[in-house]
């Protein structure tokens, strides 16, 4: 993350609404928050330096040898080569998709049963989990219907 100095503390009441920057710490009626792993040491610095102040703070960051300069611009979309940004954007997009909808990772596999071997659930309806069992490739609506089959899978497939 590029050094912007140090963060400042924005003291918020019910009724105020700001625009703020990554770097900044916000205190909410009392409750400070932070996103980000150099936003949360920032905001301890800030509170830090807000109860104990500024040459405490000082000795803090020396003793934790904390003095952020990356090697490299970057960090947010703002600093970083559009195309970069883009290939990361598609990376986490198709990623994600497979964890919104996890039939997406299951739909190219071939399954030895054609319903859930616990619930009876048709697998067309969609796959949330698979289990290996003596060689073959079984399709399960969920975890939990899989777990349930683990228990006893030699009963649940003379039921089939």
């Amino acid at each position: 993350m590029v050094n912007l100095g140090r963060p400042r503390v924005v003291n918020l009441d019910r009724r105020s609404l700001v625009s703020l920057n990554r770097r900044e710490v916000v205190n909410f009626i009392g409750v400070c928050t932070s996103a980000g792993i150099t936003a949360g040491i920032d905001m301890s610095l800030a509170l830090i330096d807000e109860i104990r102040g500024e040459k405490y703070t000082k000795a803090a960051m020396l003793d934790l040898e904390y003095d952020p300069q990356p090697p490299v611009k970057g960090g947010s979309d703002k600093n970083t080569d559009a195309a970069i940004v883009d290939v990361m954007r598609s990376m986490y997009d198709e990623g994600m998709e497979k964890v919104l909808h996890p039939e997406i990772a299951f739909r190219n596999l071939k399954f030895d049963n054609t319903k859930d071997l616990y619930c009876g659930m048709p697998l067309t309806a969609g796959v949330g989990d698979t289990a290996n069992y003596k060689g073959k490739l079984y399709g399960f609506c969920s975890k939990e219907c899989k777990e349930e089959f683990e228990k006893n899978p030699a009963a649940y497939l003379a039921k089939q």
